[in-house]
């Protein structure tokens, strides 16, 4: 497939465009199409020129116009044969034939990229589609590929700039719900609250829809301490849906929000609703349990809870898997294997990991240390994750082997490139020239190992909360995904002893690497402890610290409204009351 030649029409645009003279390239290209209407580069090129100079709706007609000229139909029909039949190095070896062909083919660019996601290469992806939107800047479909492809490489900003480029190029509910979902899952809240406002005229007929904007932009107050604000969006939410069953609990994940009568009628009415799906009558019940407890305490409440739980169960959780998780990467992170570390970056700010279990006191440290003068509090960042992948594909590229398989051959170059990937990627959720800032991603312990192979100069504190309180305190909660194991009392033991099984391990290949907190001291002595942990974060104990409660910032967790209050011991000892209905979590826990 040879090269075609550019039409003048398209060599001159090219020029003007070159010299700073869209206007005269749009008034040149109008006028050469009605001579050569078929001619497909002069299309995409006009397409460029209009969203360039501000006609975005125009430059995408004229893209959706140039696809009935495609002199290249045939050879997308093989490509999408291709792709069907999983052959893939088929599909792409013809595409970069029709990119030899045409330069910018959008849907030759398209088959690259999908492949590139389909081969688990999200940072290939990304570049390739970066390129092709600089000249194809009015293709809808090519955006959204690489906002995927931005979020599959743990690009956080990049994603939402591309999500931000859809609404502009296609304004609609569902472009602004795909904006909402990152700006929400990155905590970007003042953008989220904007976002949720301009979809709202986009879903005027639908109450549902107004429902969910209702309880996003309640659950956005609510992380930002706008307490009375959050409750009247959950409150419209309900109005609007009294099914939003996500609206109810976040009103009960309050945990000291006092429903009416007639609010428990309903929740009772969408518990009892066997037409329901099972995960909406269970998050109705959660609500509920967490409204009678708040009235009758929690020995009363455990029959609700544990009809919540009975609804909700995964039967995906499986707890050797975890165990076998946790052995494999006991045999990768050896003591030979964890002595290679990164080579420290200059002048990089020092992350502080908070590990543990969910519902430890995690953000009780976190509150602490972010009232600290010199330490910032970010959110439950995605970001290690990403990099664990990251690792990953640059292993199986570099050495054709996993990064367990391959980690005493990283070297300390490799290695420094994937810590300064986790501080890039998570620069989104930090100020620029901070010293000090908290990562309270509870299931990072798992990663403790890679944490101190790429960061040095992390500082990891693992929080811990006596078995039976913090395993109840699971049971009451309901999680909108992450904690599988959450609700079967024989899970969360199962979870608990792999999780200390684990933390043991680290110990012992990594003595004086990780700070332990006992919740309960933390509570009885917080002077004492909270001296501790500054010591060993390295900064001077701050009076702010013991006052942390009356620190303002946002707070991203289930505990939010209990760190905005002075430490107390109203959480210790309370399984005790409820003995007797956790027996299969003391039975696993002690065996």
């Amino acid at each position: 497939m040879q090269q075609r030649a550019s039409h003048p029409i398209v060599v001159n645009a090219n020029q003007l465009i070159k010299d700073g003279n869209t206007t005269q390239a749009i008034a040149l290209l109008s006028q050469g199409l009605k001579q050569y209407p078929s001619l497909f580069e002069g299309w995409l090129l006009l397409s460029k020129c209009l969203y360039d100079a501000g006609y975005v709706s125009q430059a995408i007609d004229v893209a959706k116009h140039a696809e009935g000229f495609d002199p290249l139909q045939k050879e997308f029909s093989h490509i999408q044969m291709s792709m069907q039949q999983k052959s893939f190095d088929e599909a792409k070896e013809i595409a970069t034939q029709m990119l030899e062909a045409v330069p910018h083919h959008p849907r030759a660019i398209y088959t690259l990229a999908h492949i590139a996601l389909e081969n688990n290469q999200p940072e290939h992806c990304v570049s390739v589609l970066e390129d092709a939107i600089t000249n194809l800047p009015a293709t809808p479909v090519l955006r959204h590929l690489h906002t995927d492809a931005c979020v599959q490489s743990g690009l956080f900003s990049k994603a939402i700039d591309s999500a931000e480029a859809i609404v502009k190029l296609a304004p609609s509910f569902d472009t602004y719900w795909k904006l909402i979902g990152l700006l929400q899952k990155y905590a970007q809240h003042s953008q989220l609250l904007t976002a949720c406002e301009a979809a709202l005229p986009f879903a005027k007929q639908d109450n549902v829809k107004q429902s969910q904007l209702w309880l996003i932009k309640g659950q956005s107050f609510r992380v930002v301490g706008e307490r009375k604000q959050s409750i009247a969006a959950l409150r419209q939410s309900i109005t609007l849906h009294p099914q939003n069953v996500d609206a109810w609990w976040a009103l009960a994940d309050f945990k000291d929000y006092t429903f009416s009568s007639e609010d428990k009628t309903c929740l009772e009415i969408l518990s009892n609703d066997t037409s329901l799906p099972g995960h909406v009558r269970s998050v109705a019940t959660f609500a509920l349990a967490k409204a009678f407890e708040l009235n009758e305490g929690i020995a009363p409440s455990m029959p609700l809870y544990e009809k919540a739980n009975r609804l909700a169960s995964p039967k995906q959780f499986e707890p050797q898997l975890m165990v076998k998780e946790f052995e494999a990467r006991k045999l990768a992170y050896t003591q030979t294997s964890v002595k290679t570390q990164a080579t420290l970056l200059p002048s990089t700010p020092t992350p502080i990991f908070i590990v543990g279990l969910p519902r430890s006191g995690s953000t009780l440290i976190e509150q602490i240390l972010a009232s600290h003068p010199l330490i910032q509090g970010t959110i439950e960042q995605p970001t290690l994750a990403y990099v664990e992948s990251q690792a990953e594909r640059l292993c199986m590229e570099k050495y054709g082997e996993s990064l367990h398989q391959s980690l005493p051959r990283l070297s300390d170059e490799d290695l420094a490139l994937l810590g300064r990937s986790y501080l890039d990627k998570g620069a989104l959720f930090r100020g620029e020239n901070t010293l000090f800032f908290t990562d309270k991603q509870p299931f990072n312990f798992r990663l403790i190992g890679l944490i101190h192979k790429i960061l040095p100069q992390a500082i990891i504190v693992d929080i811990r909360r006596d078995p039976m309180d913090c395993g109840l305190s699971l049971y009451k909660q309901h999680f909108h995904s992450g904690v599988p194991f959450s609700y079967d009392l024989k899970h969360i033991g199962e979870a608990y002893n792999a999780y200390a099984d684990l933390m043991t391990y680290w110990h012992t290949i990594l003595p004086n690497r990780i700070l332990e907190i006992q919740y309960e001291n933390l509570i009885n002595a917080p002077e004492t402890e909270i001296n501790r942990l500054l010591n060993h974060v390295g900064v001077n104990f701050d009076s702010s610290c013991m006052n942390f409660y009356e620190y303002r910032r946002n707070i991203h967790t289930a505990s939010s409204e209990q760190v905005r209050q002075p430490i107390n011991s109203k959480a210790v000892g309370v399984w005790r009351e409820v003995a007797d209905s956790l027996s299969d979590l003391f039975n696993v826990i002690h065996r």
